[in-house]
């Protein structure tokens, strides 16, 4: 793997926006299998989303209720957003992963927040597949064409449905068919989300342990 320059977590809050990816690569089983099965360095794929009041939030699929979800005014699992400070935090220091931003730069649309938001309203809450079922889907999607989304979403299939709702993403290949390490510069896959102004291992150094 090419050596990724950091990006202190201070910057990576500023510059976050809509639609720019953290993929994290982790320490633990799921993570573990997660990397053998894709083939990849990445297990853990979310999307920065800014909410119409401006807030900053990350839209991930996850088997855990990690912050208070904004849509449902309560924590739950699957698909979920949850406020971008406090819930980097948490994956970084409660699940121990460690992130690196790909930031986008293209021609946002006027519309966008108005159109992300009837598609994350739309899969918020969607339950999040066990191991083994994760496993299946995506090997369903990458290695037969298959597209299975129409029940339980892992991570970066929630995201790459979320790319193809808001036009960033062609369908076909279907959203299953995307791992974490796809919306990586590392991939080999034919996703397209150029251009992009670069890919930064975000530095938690300074970034405290959540209260």
């Amino acid at each position: 793997m090419p050596v990724i320059p950091p990006l202190p977590y201070t910057r990576f809050l500023e510059q976050a926006d809509t639609c720019d990816v953290v993929i994290f690569s982790g320490r633990s089983d799921t993570s573990i299998a997660i990397e053998t099965a894709t083939g990849g360095a990445f297990s853990h794929t979310a999307m920065v989303v800014v909410a119409p009041d401006g807030t900053k939030l990350l839209w991930q699929a996850a088997g855990e209720t990690i912050e208070v979800d904004p849509i449902k005014g309560a924590k739950h699992t699957g698909a979920q957003l949850g406020p971008l400070d406090a819930t980097m935090r948490d994956l970084i220091f409660g699940f121990r992963d460690a992130p690196v931003y790909r930031q986008l730069s293209w021609d946002r649309p006027a519309d966008l927040t108005d159109r992300l938001w009837k598609v994350l309203t739309s899969l918020d809450s969607r339950p999040f597949p066990d191991t083994w079922k994760l496993i299946e889907e995506y090997g369903a999607g990458a290695y037969l064409g298959l597209e299975e989304t129409t029940g339980p979403m892992f991570c970066s299939e929630l995201v790459a449905f979320t790319y193809q709702g808001v036009g960033l993403l062609d369908d076909p290949p279907p959203a299953n068919a995307y791992s974490p390490t796809d919306f990586s510069s590392t991939s080999t896959s034919s996703l397209r989300v150029e251009p992009v102004v670069g890919e930064f291992a975000v530095d938690v150094a300074i970034a405290d342990p959540p209260s």
